[in-house]
Protein backbone atom coordinates (compact mmCIF):
# COMPACT_ATOMS: atom_id res chain seq x y z
CA UNK A 1 0.00 0.00 0.00
CA UNK A 2 2.74 2.22 1.04
CA UNK A 3 4.47 1.89 -2.36
CA UNK A 4 1.47 2.81 -4.31
CA UNK A 5 0.71 5.61 -2.15
CA UNK A 6 4.46 7.29 -3.29
CA UNK A 7 3.62 6.36 -7.09
CA UNK A 8 0.82 8.24 -7.32
CA UNK A 9 2.36 10.82 -5.51
CA UNK A 10 5.34 10.80 -7.64
CA UNK A 11 2.67 10.94 -10.41
CA UNK A 12 0.62 14.05 -9.18
CA UNK A 13 4.27 15.72 -8.90
CA UNK A 14 5.22 14.86 -12.15
CA UNK A 15 1.66 16.25 -13.58
CA UNK A 16 2.05 19.63 -11.22
CA UNK A 17 5.50 20.00 -13.06
CA UNK A 18 4.09 19.55 -16.54
CA UNK A 19 1.93 21.79 -15.98
CA UNK A 20 3.93 24.65 -14.20
CA UNK A 21 6.31 24.12 -17.34
CA UNK A 22 3.03 24.41 -19.53
CA UNK A 23 1.82 27.46 -18.15
CA UNK A 24 5.22 29.58 -18.14
CA UNK A 25 5.65 28.45 -21.53
CA UNK A 26 1.97 29.91 -22.42
CA UNK A 27 1.97 33.30 -20.60
CA UNK A 28 -1.72 34.11 -21.73
CA UNK A 29 -2.87 30.72 -20.45
CA UNK A 30 -1.61 31.40 -16.94
CA UNK A 31 -3.31 34.60 -17.07
CA UNK A 32 -6.61 33.03 -18.34
CA UNK A 33 -6.21 30.91 -15.41
CA UNK A 34 -5.24 33.23 -12.79
CA UNK A 35 -8.59 35.47 -13.95
CA UNK A 36 -10.89 32.18 -13.47
CA UNK A 37 -9.24 31.78 -10.37
CA UNK A 38 -10.06 35.38 -9.20
CA UNK A 39 -13.49 35.16 -10.69
CA UNK A 40 -14.28 31.93 -8.26
CA UNK A 41 -12.73 32.94 -5.39
CA UNK A 42 -14.68 36.49 -5.71
CA UNK A 43 -18.06 34.68 -6.30
CA UNK A 44 -16.90 32.40 -3.48
CA UNK A 45 -16.97 35.72 -1.08
CA UNK A 46 -19.68 37.46 -2.56
CA UNK A 47 -22.34 34.14 -1.81
CA UNK A 48 -20.55 34.05 2.01
CA UNK A 49 -21.39 37.46 2.26
CA UNK A 50 -24.82 37.57 0.96
CA UNK A 51 -25.38 34.35 3.57
CA UNK A 52 -23.99 36.30 6.26
CA UNK A 53 -26.59 39.35 5.36
CA UNK A 54 -29.11 36.85 5.43
CA UNK A 55 -27.89 35.60 8.82
CA UNK A 56 -28.01 39.01 10.08
CA UNK A 57 -31.16 40.05 8.96
CA UNK A 58 -32.70 36.77 10.63
CA UNK A 59 -31.22 38.05 14.09
CA UNK A 60 -32.18 41.24 14.01
CA UNK A 61 -35.54 40.41 13.35
CA UNK A 62 -35.24 37.96 16.36
CA UNK A 63 -33.63 40.38 18.65
CA UNK A 64 -36.19 42.90 18.05
CA UNK A 65 -38.90 40.01 18.78
CA UNK A 66 -36.58 39.11 22.14
CA UNK A 67 -36.97 43.23 23.05
CA UNK A 68 -40.70 43.17 23.11
CA UNK A 69 -41.22 39.96 24.99
CA UNK A 70 -38.40 40.80 27.35
CA UNK A 71 -40.28 44.69 27.86
CA UNK A 72 -43.18 42.19 28.37
CA UNK A 73 -41.55 40.00 30.99
CA UNK A 74 -39.95 42.95 33.06
CA UNK A 75 -43.13 44.35 33.27
CA UNK A 76 -44.77 41.00 34.50
CA UNK A 77 -42.30 40.52 37.42
CA UNK A 78 -42.95 43.88 38.26
CA UNK A 79 -46.57 43.63 38.71
CA UNK A 80 -45.82 40.25 40.69
CA UNK A 81 -44.03 41.83 43.30
CA UNK A 82 -46.09 44.50 43.29
CA UNK A 83 -48.67 41.82 44.17
CA UNK A 84 -46.83 40.34 46.74
CA UNK A 85 -46.58 37.36 44.54
CA UNK A 86 -43.04 36.12 45.22
CA UNK A 87 -43.08 32.35 43.66
CA UNK A 88 -44.95 33.81 40.22
CA UNK A 89 -42.04 36.72 40.46
CA UNK A 90 -39.13 34.30 40.53
CA UNK A 91 -40.40 32.29 38.31
CA UNK A 92 -41.03 35.43 35.86
CA UNK A 93 -37.63 36.50 36.51
CA UNK A 94 -36.09 33.48 36.21
CA UNK A 95 -38.00 33.18 32.09
CA UNK A 96 -36.69 37.16 31.73
CA UNK A 97 -33.02 35.70 32.69
CA UNK A 98 -33.38 33.28 30.07
CA UNK A 99 -34.80 35.88 27.08
CA UNK A 100 -31.92 37.62 27.93
CA UNK A 101 -29.67 35.35 27.58
CA UNK A 102 -31.24 34.69 24.36
CA UNK A 103 -30.70 38.45 23.75
CA UNK A 104 -26.88 38.16 24.43
CA UNK A 105 -26.48 35.15 22.27
CA UNK A 106 -28.02 36.72 19.16
CA UNK A 107 -25.66 40.31 19.50
CA UNK A 108 -22.66 38.12 19.91
CA UNK A 109 -23.60 35.91 16.47
CA UNK A 110 -24.63 39.48 15.25
CA UNK A 111 -21.06 40.48 16.51
CA UNK A 112 -19.18 37.68 14.91
CA UNK A 113 -21.32 37.90 11.90
CA UNK A 114 -19.76 41.29 11.93
CA UNK A 115 -16.49 41.09 11.76
CA UNK A 116 -16.61 37.94 9.09
CA UNK A 117 -18.25 39.98 7.00
CA UNK A 118 -15.54 42.82 7.27
CA UNK A 119 -12.76 40.33 6.97
CA UNK A 120 -14.65 38.90 3.70
CA UNK A 121 -15.13 42.42 2.30
CA UNK A 122 -11.34 43.16 3.09
CA UNK A 123 -10.57 39.93 1.27
CA UNK A 124 -12.77 40.92 -2.25
CA UNK A 125 -10.79 44.45 -2.31
CA UNK A 126 -7.55 42.36 -2.33
CA UNK A 127 -8.61 40.35 -5.14
CA UNK A 128 -7.30 41.89 -8.78
CA UNK A 129 -10.38 42.96 -11.21
CA UNK A 130 -10.61 40.11 -13.77
CA UNK A 131 -11.78 42.49 -15.89
CA UNK A 132 -8.58 44.74 -15.92
CA UNK A 133 -6.46 43.77 -18.98
CA UNK A 134 -3.30 45.65 -18.60
CA UNK A 135 -0.47 43.36 -17.75
CA UNK A 136 0.94 43.66 -13.70
CA UNK A 137 3.86 45.25 -14.87
CA UNK A 138 2.52 48.07 -16.66
CA UNK A 139 -0.13 48.17 -13.44
CA UNK A 140 2.90 48.49 -11.07
CA UNK A 141 4.68 51.05 -13.29
CA UNK A 142 1.54 53.06 -13.86
CA UNK A 143 1.07 53.03 -9.65
CA UNK A 144 4.55 53.71 -9.04
CA UNK A 145 3.98 56.65 -11.73
CA UNK A 146 1.19 58.29 -9.61
CA UNK A 147 2.79 57.95 -6.46
CA UNK A 148 5.63 60.44 -8.33
CA UNK A 149 3.34 62.87 -9.76
CA UNK A 150 1.38 62.95 -6.15
CA UNK A 151 4.73 63.43 -4.50
CA UNK A 152 6.27 65.76 -7.05
CA UNK A 153 2.95 68.20 -6.30
CA UNK A 154 3.55 67.73 -2.60
CA UNK A 155 6.88 69.30 -2.90
CA UNK A 156 5.77 72.10 -5.20
CA UNK A 157 2.99 72.85 -2.69
CA UNK A 158 5.60 72.64 0.48
CA UNK A 159 7.77 74.83 -1.44
CA UNK A 160 5.20 77.82 -1.93
CA UNK A 161 4.06 77.97 1.69
CA UNK A 162 7.76 78.31 2.56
Amino acid sequence: MQSTNNWWQEIEQELERQFDRFLDDHPSQKELLEKEEANQKQKRLQLRLQTINEQADQLRSELCKLSAEIKQWRQRVERAHKANASDLAAQAQDHLGQLMGKGRDCWQALAELGVEDQKLRQELEQIPNPNNNKPKYKQDIETAWEKFEADQALEDLKRKQR
